[in-house]
C-alpha cells in the first residue's frame, strides 16, 4: 500500500486511519490492494477523518473483489473473543469481540442488572 504510506510518512494521514485501511482491504491479493490504494489516495483520505476513510476504503474494496468481502464476513465469526482484565477498586474490564447481533444482546444482558439497580427499565 504504498500511497497510504507515502501519506502515513508524510504525516498526511494517521496510523489510526491507516490501520483502518489496512484492515479494511486485507482480504484482497497484492495488485488488487494496491489498485484500491491508488483510488482511495485519488478520494482524498488524508482530508477526512477515520470513519469517512474507513468507510471509503470499506467501499473500494467491496467494489474491487465483492465476493471477497463477503467471505471476510463470514470468516471474521471464527475471531470472537472475549477478554476479562482486573481493574482498580475490585472491578474489572470486560471486552470482547463478537457479530454485531450478538454483541449487541451481550451489553443489553450485561447492562440490564445495572439499570435496575438505578431503577430504570
Amino acid at each position: 500500500m504504498p500511497d497510504t504510506y507515502r501519506l502515513l510518512t508524510a504525516g498526511e494521514i494517521s496510523e489510526y486511519v491507516a490501520s483502518l485501511v489496512v484492515i479494511e482491504t486485507r482480504h484482497l491479493d497484492a495488485t488488487t490492494r494496491r489498485h484500491v490504494d491508488g483510488k482511495l489516495a485519488a478520494a482524498g483520505i488524508s482530508e477526512m477523518g477515520p470513519r469517512s476513510a474507513a468507510a471509503c476504503a470499506r467501499q473500494h474494496a467491496y467494489e474491487a473483489d465483492r465476493e471477497g468481502y463477503v467471505q471476510r464476513g463470514r470468516t471474521e465469526r471464527k475471531h470472537r473473543r472475549v477478554n476479562l482484565r482486573p481493574a482498580p477498586d475490585t472491578m474489572s474490564f470486560l471486552s470482547g469481540v463478537s457479530a454485531r447481533r450478538a454483541g449487541r444482546g451481550l451489553f443489553e444482558g450485561a447492562a440490564r442488572p445495572h439499570r435496575r439497580c438505578e431503577g430504570r427499565r
